[in-house]
């Protein structure tokens, strides 16, 4: 009789990809709305999926580039890739949009009259405003 044979090669990938966020740095505390938010994925299989929150990234050579709108208050923004094997993998910062000015100084009572040449003036404002 007649016989036959063929074989295929399978791949065992069980690592994630990856991912890194080099823009903006972690912690960062801003008044601007709209910032781009950059890095990259790299794994030894395909990528399928980047997202950006709920952002659907596009890789051009192993790396994202994406506008991103802030809302007012703390913003995690967490990057997630899935290989072809779907295993994910995934990298987070969070960054801070303030755009409410921080109200006045609250100064310390002063006295009304001094004999003195200077006198210091003292008080409690927002936590990281300029006075």
């Amino acid at each position: 009789g007649n016989s036959s044979s063929d074989s295929i090669t399978i791949i065992s990938d069980t690592t994630p990809p990856v991912v890194t966020i080099n823009t903006p740095a972690d912690g960062l505390l801003t008044n601007v709305m709209a910032h781009t938010v950059s890095g990259s994925v790299t794994d030894a299989s395909p990528i399928d999926l980047v997202m950006l929150n709920t952002v659907q990234l596009t890789l051009d050579a192993g790396t994202f580039s994406q506008e991103y709108s802030l809302e007012e208050g703390p913003n995690t923004l967490e990057v997630t890739a899935t290989d072809r094997a779907g295993n994910p993998g995934s990298a987070s910062i969070e960054v801070t949009l303030d755009t409410v000015p921080p109200g006045p100084p609250s100064l310390n009572p002063l006295p009304q009259i001094t004999n003195a040449s200077s006198i210091t003036v003292s008080g409690t404002t927002e936590a990281g405003a300029l006075v």
